[in-house]
């Protein structure tokens, strides 16, 4: 059936959505200031470890994903720490972070998190995240945990 018969004509190629043709670059200042602010409210459980997410994000794994409000992540993260701690590991750090600008408003962040333990080497962790920039605003949209951190956890 031809587009004359019933269907629109496709879109040409002038009119179709830009391929992001950006690369991986290292984090804009803003950007930088974010994650060693996210860095540090991790560290400290007086701080607001919600802030720097949506209201509403998803949280992903290998083997699940999952629609989360800020204020359900703020109530896990008590277990969260506890896991942490009782696989013997201190607070993660971020040991190296790149950038990749899909359009005004969103970018994704990969970062690699060292997480010291004693008497041992530090265990990696490797996260992207998709942020939204709004004005001077940024927030998580999406957390995308490269491993799953219980499966890690558990084997240590």
């Amino acid at each position: 059936m031809g587009a004359g018969a019933g269907r629109p004509a496709p879109p040409s190629r002038e009119k179709a959505a830009a391929v992001i043709t950006a690369t991986w670059k290292p984090l804009d200042p803003d950007l930088a200031a974010f994650l060693t602010e996210f860095e540090k409210a991790n560290a400290t459980t007086e701080s607001d470890q919600g802030r720097p997410f949506a209201e509403q994000f998803l949280t992903t794994d290998p083997n699940r994903a999952t629609v989360v409000t800020r204020e359900a992540l703020v109530a896990s993260l008590p277990m969260r720490r506890r896991l942490f701690e009782s696989a013997g590991l201190g607070h993660a750090v971020c040991v190296a972070s790149a950038q990749l600008d899909l359009d005004e408003h969103h970018v994704l962040v990969t970062t690699d998190w060292d997480t010291p333990r004693a008497g041992a080497e530090p265990v990696r962790l490797e996260s992207t995240y998709l942020i939204r920039r709004d004005d001077d605003d940024l927030r998580i949209l999406v957390y995308l945990n490269h491993r799953d951190i219980v499966a890690v956890l558990g084997a240590l």
